[in-house]
């Protein structure tokens, strides 16, 4: 993902959503930049979820692999995900 990409998936988003990087121990490249929900199980970690609507989507098109619904209590994170 380039700086390009990154503004455009940024722009509509409001100015206090919670922003959070997937973390490894080395360096990759960035590859996707998305909502998500994100339930904290600690102060370091936690679990992320699909949105609603994304779930609708990919239910709807009969896309394989759809994932659990997040649990009550998860919140709006915006995700930037590195090349794993």
């Amino acid at each position: 993902m380039d700086v390009k990409a990154l503004r455009k998936a940024l722009e509509s988003l409001p100015d206090d959503q919670i922003v959070m990087v997937l973390t490894t121990e080395r360096a990759f490249p960035l590859v996707d930049a998305a909502e998500s929900l994100y339930v904290p199980l600690s102060d370091f970690y936690g679990d992320v979820y699909c949105t609603p609507e994304e779930q609708d989507a990919k239910i709807a098109s009969r896309a394989s692999g759809w994932d659990d619904p997040a649990p009550e209590g998860a919140v709006r994170i915006f995700l930037l995900e590195p090349m794993l």
